[in-house]
């Protein structure tokens, strides 16, 4: 089986709630707690279930920085 070449781009902060998907709306369960250039944490904040997961399948994540 053969691995496929993922790659992940976190596109720069929104806060003007006018251009839609802004970080000043109301919070959601599944959060970014941590990303670097090979891998992605994903955090979980809902009721009773906390947590996180990392990622880390992806070749290379494109950070905000060189959009």
């Amino acid at each position: 089986m053969a691995k496929a070449n993922v790659f992940v781009r976190l596109r720069p902060a929104v806060t003007d709630s006018g251009l839609g998907h802004s970080q000043d709306g109301e919070k959601v369960t599944k959060v970014f707690e941590h990303f670097d250039d090979k891998s992605v944490t994903i955090g979980t904040q809902y009721m009773f279930s906390k947590g996180e997961l990392k990622y880390d399948f992806m070749k290379k994540v494109l950070v905000p920085e060189v959009s």
